[in-house]
């Protein structure tokens, strides 16, 4: 197997080699959205350790995984073809398991899930199983619920998410900072997107619409189809979203369907597909102010540009240039969201105070960016242009932080592509104006 080089994930690397060092057997559990990097995860964390990696398809998984054993341990070919029998003698031979795509295992034999308890409790004694997931569904009320025989089994857990933009673009070294954030309103922060992307942004984005058999046609419906049987509803309510409709009046009317969604919502937000914000001044999270937002960028491109236009992509009349003329519209609230992550790096830094990161609105009134400490505040607009005027931008602020009722000091924040004018105070408030290039280039 050719290995890529692996890019970021310290944090997640360090707290499984961490559960991988423990005394003893058991269960560990990494799970999370398709195409985010679990397998990936996991065998940079297995390479130094004895090893055995499965990983499962649809049908006749004992059969593939006694294969591989036999293949690789000849002796195993004189056992029972059965779960229980092969993995307790394989114990003998690696310190670690790994069955990756756990959930069609558990299709196929429901068993497996009890057997594995047994295991653990009574025969195993050293060695790691790890489980991985792409069906978040199942990997919650199955493997990680606390009805789940495998609860109390288990080290640990992650929910790996996709990379934030500031460690994506190490997938870029050397790129333009602009075209960091086309690719990134693109590809999020998720490594299979990531990695397919090669040369010319636009020119690759053209030639895959173009392709046939591209994985950006059907990648959307292929994800939801992963999780659900029915995904009418659930496409509606995510284009909806993509187009702007936050708020969930606006998304049922925009769906279509009788009585309420809420129970697909909460499916969405479950599964990571969705998420709901308030204004972060708001302490009560059931508060009705709240919105809903597509949690990455992929499927956000994806109902915004490929679904509605998959049948001028088929007739070939559709291809990058007629994304690229809305392009920079779009980018507006994937640059918002950029802005935050900066805050939250300086915070974690300790260049900035502890503060709770959010946006805030109020009727007509936003800020994009917002960081409520105990002593500091600061507001900030996110605007994907050329040659801002600070000094507007600043007196726009100033206005609608009159409506936040902020007692103590603050700063105002301005984030754009490039300045014309600059500005480092306004009637005595801190202004600090941050462009794309000083963005990058912040370590």
């Amino acid at each position: 197997m050719i290995m890529k080089k692996f890019i970021d994930r310290k944090d997640e690397l360090k707290s499984l080699e961490e559960m991988l060092d423990k005394k003893g057997s058991g269960i560990i559990v990494i799970y999370g959205r398709r195409r985010v990097g679990k397998t990936r995860l996991v065998l940079e964390a297995i390479k130094r350790r004895k090893n055995f990696y499965y990983l499962a398809t649809e049908t006749r998984n004992i059969d593939g995984f006694a294969r591989l054993l036999t293949e690789r341990f000849p002796e195993f070919s004189r056992y029972k073809k059965d779960w229980e029998i092969l993995i307790e003698k394989l114990e003998n031979k690696v310190d670690v398991l790994v069955l990756d795509e756990f959930p069609y295992i558990i299709q196929e034999d429901k068993g497996i899930i009890s057997m594995l308890q047994r295991l653990v409790d009574t025969r195993l004694k050293k060695m790691k199983i790890i489980l991985t997931g792409s069906t978040i569904s199942t990997m919650a009320s199955k493997v990680l619920a606390y009805k789940s025989p495998l609860y109390g089994r288990r080290i640990g857990d992650i929910k790996l998410k996709q990379m934030s933009f500031f460690d994506a673009i190490e997938f870029f070294p050397g790129e333009d900072a602009k075209k960091l954030v086309e690719i990134y309103g693109f590809a999020d922060g998720i490594p299979f997107y990531l990695e397919r992307i090669s040369g010319d942004f636009w020119e690759w984005l053209d030639k895959e619409l173009k392709n046939p058999g591209s994985f950006i046609k059907n990648e959307g419906d292929f994800l939801l189809k992963y999780e659900f049987e029915e995904t009418a509803v659930y496409k509606a309510i995510l284009e909806a979203i993509a187009n702007g409709k936050t708020r969930r009046k606006e998304i049922l009317d925009y769906v279509g369907v009788k009585g309420d969604i809420g129970q697909y919502l909460k499916n969405l937000i479950e599964l990571g597909f969705v998420h709901r914000e308030v204004p972060v001044t708001e302490n009560k999270i059931r508060t009705k102010r709240g919105r809903y937002y597509l949690s990455d960028n992929f499927l956000k491109f994806w109902f915004r540009f490929i679904q509605p236009n998959m049948s001028y992509i088929e007739m070939k009349v559709f291809g990058a240039k007629d994304i690229k003329k809305n392009y920079n519209q779009y980018l507006g609230s994937v640059f918002e969201e950029i802005g935050r992550e900066y805050l939250l790096k300086k915070i974690r830094k300790g260049e900035v105070e502890k503060m709770k990161v959010g946006r805030w609105w109020h009727k007509d009134k936003e800020i994009d960016v917002v960081g409520i400490g105990k002593n500091l505040a600061i507001f900030g607009e996110a605007k994907w242009r050329d040659n801002i005027d600070a000094y507007k931008i600043a007196r726009s602020l100033e206005d609608k932080v009159k409506y936040i009722k902020w007692v103590g000091d603050y700063e105002l924040w301005i984030f754009g592509k490039s300045f014309r004018r600059r500005l480092n105070e306004i009637n005595g408030v801190k202004v600090k104006c941050i462009d794309i290039n000083e963005m990058i280039n912040y370590k």
